[in-house]
This record gives C-alpha cells, sequence and structure tokens, in this order.
C-alpha cells in the first residue's frame, strides 16, 4: 500500500493481494463499503472538479482500470499492467462472491448497457448467479424503484457501469442502499472482447493525451 498523488488527487494504491483482503473484510463488515474503478477520463474531469475530487478520494477503496491511469500514478510494474488488462481484482472478487453463496445485482443507465455489463460479467466469471438489475440516470422514479428492489433484494454486492454523475449521485444515496459493497465501473470499461471502434479508440488516445498534458503542467507548476 502506498499513497500517491494524481493531478491533486490524493489515492490510495493496493497491491492486489492488499485489495483482495480489504474485499473480504467489505463483503462482511456489515457496512456499506465503495470500490471505484479511475481511468483516465474520470481523473482529467476530477482534476477540474472538486466534487469528483471528493467523490474519488472518499471512496473506500480505488483500482486503477486502466494502463494509462497506472502509468501517470507511477506503477509500471509489468505484473500490476497484466492484472489491469485481466482484470483481475474485479474476476478474483466475483469468485469470491461465487464462493460464499453471496448475491449480486447489476446497475446501468440503460437497458442495452444493462445487458452488455451482464454479458462482460458472464465472461469473467461464467454462469455466476445474477440476483437482480436496474436502471439508475436521469429519471426519478426509476432510480427510486432500484433502490427499493435493491433493498428488497439486499444484494452482497452491486456492480455499477454508467457515466460517473450518475455513480456519483447514486453513491451519495448510500445511506438508503442495503448491501455490503458497491464496485463503480467507467461507463468505457469493457471487460468482454468487443472489438473497440474508431471512435472510442480516438476518445481514449485523446484522453491519454490530455491527461499526459495535464499530469505535466500540474508537477511543473507544483515545483
Amino acid at each position: 500500500m502506498r499513497k500517491i498523488n494524481v493531478l491533486g488527487i490524493s489515492i490510495t494504491d493496493y497491491y492486489l493481494k492488499e485489495a483482495l483482503s480489504r474485499m473480504d473484510i467489505f463483503l462482511r463488515n456489515g457496512a456499506l463499503n465503495t470500490v471505484l474503478y479511475l481511468n483516465t477520463r474520470l481523473l482529467v474531469a476530477a482534476g477540474k472538479d472538486e466534487s469528483l475530487r471528493n467523490w474519488i478520494e472518499q471512496a473506500d477503496m480505488t483500482i486503477c482500470g486502466d494502463q494509462e491511469t497506472l502509468k501517470q500514478s507511477g506503477i509500471t510494474a509489468r505484473n500490476r499492467v497484466h492484472e489491469v488488462q485481466e482484470f483481475t481484482f474485479l474476476r478474483e472478487s466475483l469468485i469470491k462472491v461465487r464462493r460464499h453463496r453471496d448475491s449480486l445485482y447489476l446497475v446501468a443507465d440503460t437497458e442495452e448497457e444493462l445487458r452488455l455489463l451482464e454479458h462482460d460479467i458472464d465472461l469473467l466469471e461464467p454462469g455466476l448467479p445474477i440476483s437482480g438489475q436496474g436502471l439508475f440516470g436521469d429519471d426519478g422514479d426509476v432510480n427510486a424503484q432500484t433502490i427499493n428492489q435493491v433493498n428488497d433484494i439486499v444484494p452482497t454486492m452491486i456492480i455499477m457501469r454508467m457515466p460517473y454523475p450518475y455513480e456519483q449521485r447514486l453513491m451519495a444515496d448510500c445511506a438508503l442502499i442495503n448491501s455490503e459493497v458497491v464496485v463503480g465501473l467507467p461507463d468505457d470499461l469493457n471487460l468482454g472482447n468487443r472489438k473497440e471502434s474508431f471512435y472510442d479508440r480516438f476518445i481514449r488516445r485523446t484522453y491519454q493525451k490530455l491527461l499526459r498534458r495535464l499530469v505535466s503542467e500540474y508537477e511543473k507548476d507544483k515545483n
């Protein structure tokens, strides 16, 4: 474990074994814990938005979700890059859910994204039972229905993948949610084998370049 700083955002980096040990605690401590995956797009936005920066820092655990985030955090070890590429932390967390016969609930902002998330989770841990699914976005009534369903099911783990403003809003309602762990994935995190479109590749590379420039400027100003 070590403390790192990216664009003024204070992040605690955990080695895989440490992160999984913390997940064991989260799954059994009787409190709602938040795990947030970081990527270049979120870091770029958080560098300019204090509320996002606070949201990241207040998460119970953060996980680097792409190679550029690792690099800009000063993490270059090959095994760490491999863990990110293979989604090892998330895969092992899902194995824990299966092993303990815990329940899993999925949240996305559209029906299509919900189906894709279910598909991707099945690729990581085939056949893992899913106790429920719900939508969360701009419709307050739909959001309330999802929270009510979560509280009826009381899932051990909630995995959400949607734009970060929705994730931020859902995590703000954590006091209303009965669960042990909420895992927030970036909406552009492809857990499956879907081919990256030209547009998605362009956006990804654009944010990589932007993050590098912002980090360089931040370090120069700091010195």
